[in-house]
């Protein structure tokens, strides 16, 4: 079933969770909402779930409104980060509580509790209690719960963020899977762009409740639409300058922006990601930053640099393979120079345009 969100607003008293939010979400597809904290994500989610009533706007499931329908009358699957099992239930009965609602033979109930434990890798464990389970094995069960009643939408909220690093790896491989065998539309908030970009195939960046963006893992990586995406978006080196007639300049570093013929200077920013520039020790001609080697720290896979660009003094962050740092042959103090192989500009008064320097 395809989701439809259309020019959702929520707001709670004078503070605006939701503004004018519009989204489609394809039939079969896994989609992330990701965002800062009180960036409306999970607002957007609880109003697509029925758990609150938007102020104005529709929802669309399946090309039905259901709007002003409650939660028990649009079919849809939920996960919450903290489970919200029921503690004096086993797990079997929690698995099979939404079952049993809908008044489900007996035999039908065991069989598809039977099946689903199975297939959350929980076989034999159907009359422990959620206290006895780990959390992963709890968010299993809370995940086997919510596909029970054969939803038309999965939703799922933060759905491992109360989990360890290693648990929560492996239950995003489980989500995959699961989506790639059942293909069932579903939708599931978070603030991790890493399980993002790992699970879903497009993501909605939130910020403000507004949407940035909206795209392939890939795609936004690559081609972030503005300033805040690229910034949200890994860990990225900023460097502060202007633009004018059609160049843009930032300390030592000059580049062309035929976006901005104007005279008169703008405020701009550039973006780097580390592994879109090089380190020299000279600049050889080509488009450079100045920097002065700060600090070097060997943590055993990396060596970590802190680099201060010449004459804007800002502060670039660097990780180099320890091997390539001994051939560089710096030490602390030195002058070096960064090559950017790609770097995002936008224009932080005026034009909202973009341009990326890609050299191979």
């Amino acid at each position: 079933m395809n989701v439809e969100a259309a020019n959702v607003s929520k707001r709670f008293g004078v503070y605006t969770a939701l503004d004018d939010v519009s989204l489609e979400v394809p039939a079969g597809s896994l989609l992330a909402l990701l965002g800062p904290s009180g960036s409306g994500k999970t607002t957007l989610l609880r109003v697509i779930a029925g758990l609150e009533v938007p102020d104005s706007g529709r929802i669309v499931i399946g090309g039905e409104d259901v709007t002003r329908r409650p939660p028990r009358q649009r079919n849809v699957g939920l996960v919450f980060q903290h489970y919200a099992l029921f503690g004096h239930m086993s797990v079997f009965e929690n698995v099979a509580f939404g079952l049993r609602v809908r008044g489900l033979p007996q035999r039908e109930v065991q069989e598809r509790v039977e099946e689903l434990l199975a297939y959350v890798q929980l076989e034999g464990l159907g009359c422990r209690f959620p206290a006895e389970l780990s959390g992963g094995q709890r968010q299993r069960v809370a995940l086997a719960r919510a596909l029970a009643i054969r939803p038309k939408v999965l939703l799922l909220d933060e759905p491992f963020g109360a989990l360890d690093a290693k648990v929560r790896v492996e239950l995003r491989q489980s989500l995959r899977r699961l989506h790639e065998e059942m293909h069932l539309t579903s939708i599931f908030v978070t603030h991790d762009q890493e399980e993002a970009f790992e699970v879903a195939d497009e993501v909605v960046v939130m910020n403000r409740g507004r949407i940035e963006q909206v795209g392939a893992p890939h795609h936004l990586f690559q081609c972030p639409a503005n300033a805040f995406v690229a910034d949200f978006l890994g860990d990225v080196n900023v460097l502060h300058g202007c633009v004018s007639c059609g160049r843009a300049s930032f300390g030592g570093l000059e580049i062309p922006y035929p976006e901005y013929p104007g005279e008169t200077p703008l405020p701009a920013t550039a973006y780097l990601r580390n592994h879109e520039m090089e380190l020299r020790r000279t600049g050889n001609g080509e488009m450079h930053v100045a920097v002065r080697i700060a600090h070097a720290k060997n943590t055993g896979p990396a060596v970590k640099l802190m680099l201060i660009a010449q004459p804007c003094r800002s502060t670039l962050h660097l990780e180099l393979r320890p091997e390539e740092w001994e051939r560089l042959g710096l030490a602390i103090g030195d002058t070096a120079y960064i090559v950017p192989r790609r770097l995002s500009v936008f224009v932080t008064e005026g034009p909202a345009t973009q341009t990326t320097l890609g050299k191979e």
